[in-house]
Parts: C-alpha cells; sequence; structure tokens
C-alpha cells in the first residue's frame, strides 16, 4: 500500500536490461541455485549484487570486490551487508559494476566449452559399452513368456478407421524408414466412408502390407488384435493420421537391442496440421509417470514379447487413455523403457480426434480407473505423487512440464468466457468489439496442443 514493495513477476529476458536500470542493488538469496543466470545477468548489467552464501552464487561473488554475499545462517549478516551497500559512494558502487561485468568473462563459452569438452574426452576414456540401463528406481522385472518370432523384424501396427485422407502419408513414412526389416499390418476397424475403403484398397497388394478387415471394436482391441499378429520381435503402433521420420525406428530399436533392461522407447514429438510445435517427452520413471504421461504412447517402440505380456490395452478404457495405462501396467512390472531425447513422431493435431472429444469428465474417469487399477503399484509413491500434483494442478492438464500450468481453484472457471460469448452473439456491436479486443491482444491466453495420452 505504501508503494514500497512493486512485485513486477517475470521480466522477458529482452527486458532484463531495462527493468534492472534504476535498481540500486539486486538482491538473490537463492539457497538453491547452483549458477543462478539471475546473479549473472544482473552483474552483467553492472548491478551491485547482494547474494546469499547457500547458493552456488558464492563461487561468482568474491565479497567486497564484484558483489556482497550474507549468510542465512548469521543472524544479522543481510542487515549488516545491505547496509554496507547503501553506504558505498557512487564511485564504490561504478567501480564494484563494472568489476562484476569484468568477472563475467570466465563464464563466456569460448572459456567454458573446451573445458566441458575436455572433460567429457576423459570421462570417454575407458568407456565399456554397457548392457544395463540405469533406471533410478527400477522395479522387480517380471519377464514376459518367450515367443517365436522373427529377430531383427520391426512391425508397425496402424489401426485405421476412416482416416482414408492420411493414410498413404503414415504408410509411406513408414516405408521411408532406415530400419528395412519390417512388416506393417493395417487393421481396418469396421470403416464405412467409401474414400477410406479405396485408400485401403491402394495398399492391400503391397508385398510388406497386411490389411486385416474386422467389425468395428474400438482402438484398444485393434491394437491388441494386430500385435497378437505380429511377426517381429520389435512391435510399433502408428497412428493412421500422423507419421515418423527415416531414423525413429532404427534408433529406437538399437537402444532395445543394447540394454536387457529396456522394454520400449519412445521420442519427442512433433506436433503438424492444426498446430505446429514441439512437446518434449520424459523418461517414463515414477512418480512422475503416476501423475502424467511423460511418452509418445500412441507410437512407442516395443519387444514384442514385453509388449505382449504385459502391454496389451484395457477395453475397459474404450473412451481414451488406454495407451497410458499400457505404459504403467508394463512399468509395474519392471518393463520399463527410455526416451529418444529428438522429434521423431509425428504427431498430427486436428479438430475432431478422439483426444480432443474427451471431456474433464472422461479423463477423470479414465484417471481414476487407471489408478485403482494399479492402486498396489501407487502406494509407494503416493506422498509423491500428492506433492505432484498439489505443485503442477490435475495431471490431465499437463502437457509441456517445462511451460509453468496455472491451476484455479474454481471448476467452473471458464463460466464467464461462455457467458459473455452468449451475450455477444445477441448484440452485433459488442461481438465486434470483443473480437477486436483479442485480436489485438492475440486472444486471452495461448493453447497447447494436448499430448497425445490417446490416438486420433
Amino acid at each position: 500500500r505504501r508503494k514500497l514493495l512493486i512485485l513486477h513477476g517475470k521480466i522477458d529476458p529482452a527486458d532484463v536490461h531495462s527493468a534492472l536500470a534504476d535498481s540500486h542493488v539486486v538482491l538473490i538469496p537463492s539457497v538453491v541455485d547452483n549458477l543462478p543466470f539471475a546473479c549473472l545477468e544482473a552483474m552483467a548489467c553492472t548491478k551491485v549484487v547482494l547474494a546469499s552464501v547457500q547458493g552456488g552464487q558464492r563461487e561468482i561473488i568474491t565479497d567486497g570486490k564484484n558483489g556482497f554475499l550474507f549468510d542465512h545462517q548469521e543472524p544479522g549478516s543481510f542487515k549488516k551487508n545491505l547496509h554496507r551497500v547503501l553506504e558505498l559512494a557512487d564511485e564504490e558502487i561504478l567501480r564494484i559494476g563494472e568489476n562484476a561485468r569484468a568477472s563475467l568473462d570466465r563464464y563466456d563459452y569460448e572459456t567454458i566449452a573446451p573445458k566441458k569438452i575436455g572433460l567429457l574426452k576423459e570421462l570417454c576414456k575407458g568407456y565399456r559399452r554397457r548392457s544395463t540401463f540405469p533406471f533410478l528406481r527400477p522395479e522387480p522385472v517380471v519377464l514376459p513368456p518367450e515367443k517365436s518370432l522373427a529377430p531383427n523384424v520391426l512391425s508397425v501396427v496402424v489401426p485405421f478407421f476412416n482416416l482414408g485422407a492420411y493414410l498413404d502419408q503414415c504408410i509411406q513414412s513408414i516405408l521411408n524408414s532406415r530400419w528395412k526389416a519390417l512388416e506393417i499390418i493395417i487393421v481396418n476397424d469396421g470403416s464405412t466412408e467409401a474414400s477410406s475403403l479405396d485408400a485401403l484398397e491402394r495398399w492391400r497388394s503391397h508385398p510388406l502390407v497386411t490389411v486385416i478387415d474386422i467389425a468395428n471394436h474400438g482402438l484398444a482391441h485393434v491394437r491388441n488384435m494386430g500385435a497378437k499378429q505380429a511377426a517381429g520381435a520389435y512391435l510399433s503402433f502408428l497412428d493412421a493420421d500422423d507419421a515418423v521420420l527415416p531414423e525413429y525406428y532404427e534408433r529406437a530399436i538399437g537402444v532395445l537391442a543394447q540394454y536387457h533392461n529396456v522394454f520400449f522407447a519412445g521420442s519427442w514429438i512433433e506436433y503438424f496440421g492444426e498446430s505446429g510445435g514441439v512437446c518434449p517427452a520424459f523418461p517414463p520413471e515414477c512418480p512422475y509417470l503416476l501423475a502424467h504421461n511423460p511418452v509418445n504412447s500412441s507410437a512407442l517402440v516395443y519387444k514384442t514379447a514385453a509388449f505382449l505380456g504385459a502391454g496389451l490395452n484395457d477395453r475397459q478404457l474404450e473412451f481414451g487413455l488406454e495407451d497410458y495405462e499400457s505404459v504403467v501396467h508394463m512399468a509395474s512390472q519392471g518393463l520399463n523403457g527410455v526416451v529418444l531425447p529428438e522429434p521423431l513422431h509425428r504427431y498430427r493435431v486436428r479438430r475432431r480426434s478422439m483426444i480432443r472429444m474427451m471431456n474433464r469428465n472422461k479423463l477423470l474417469l479414465a484417471h481414476s480407473y487407471i489408478t485403482e487399477k494399479h492402486r498396489d503399484f501407487y502406494q509407494p509413491y503416493s506422498s509423491e505423487v500428492i506433492q505432484l500434483l498439489n505443485s503442477n494442478g490435475p495431471g490431465y492438464f499437463f502437457d509441456n512440464p517445462t511451460i509453468e500450468l496455472h491451476v484455479s481453484s474454481t471448476p467452473e472457471r471458464r463460466n464467464w468466457v461462455n457467458q459473455l460469448k452468449r451475450i455477444a452473439r445477441r448484440h452485433p456491436a459488442l461481438k465486434k468489439l470483443l473480437l477486436l479486443i483479442k485480436k489485438k491482444t492475440n486472444g486471452y491466453g495461448k493453447r497447447i496442443p494436448i499430448r497425445p495420452d490417446q490416438s486420433t
């Protein structure tokens, strides 16, 4: 109320210099940062920084030379050192500011990169290729039963229902793969559109493609049927409106072949169609896996026996998230997987896709079913999952965990928007004004594409 404390919120990197222009001293009270950019940015702007010794900033600042330090554990330390700064003459402030900026040369790319590369080369000396992946919290492995499968062959199952417009692009992306030992199984789930049936006909005679026609039973049944028909030791699924990059299967199978304890592999996701951008996927390890689906679960590459043993889709989840439940089930049996940190799976964003037709009630029901089904698996991680949800909000709202999520305590927080829309429809002048405001402000928020927890 006295205007002595002003909270500016987040500052765009381009605006840091102007935001700090009038500051007399910049406080960095952090106790956990190892190399805080806020400290480096302030020093680069020739500002006097007063920072705690508890964080990594104590290695950046030499007290009294290029900044000042205080100790959280020492009573009165902050007050004493703040007074030191406030009592500085103008010439001293300028001198320390210049010293601060000059001391940052040691953090330049030209300085750091050779040291880091040298360290990596040193660490690589004597490196032996591992056959066991170092999972952080592995579960006991329940090995699937042996099955006679063609070694080195990849079976790609393409669930298909009235998506003829996209099928050619999907199949061609598989055929363009660098991994050439493959078979493609298209499972037609009772398609009815003439254009889709025509698209299927074009592929029936291809030597690498098998088309299986069944009555409509839903996605879970289709995936399971295709998997049971697979002849290859490796298995993948690809929705009929999606695509993959040529190197995806080769790299994924390379990882599966190297590590005996890795049973599936995924990648980051590149959106295309009605949206763009890249969504990173994350290693499917607990507890994060139990709060949210962190992988591109509709296009993973599996060891076929592992999927048949513990990954078959649950038909009770006919409205969605059956592929997420499959990953949870496999993880509960110790059949864990990894993520290739590059966008090799192309996911088409379109309005009428299955995941976009899921409402909040369906999402809640699906998550409730999954947690109850795997109650014993969730229980040891319950406190950590609760902390994740308290910090980030409901898991079904997560998309990209690196983007901050704002959660309202009001369940129907968008009701006012809908009410305003209804009023605007009856008043053309108001509607025109609102559309103009939306255009000028780029809308009231950016909508981020939903992670493909479920196929289209």
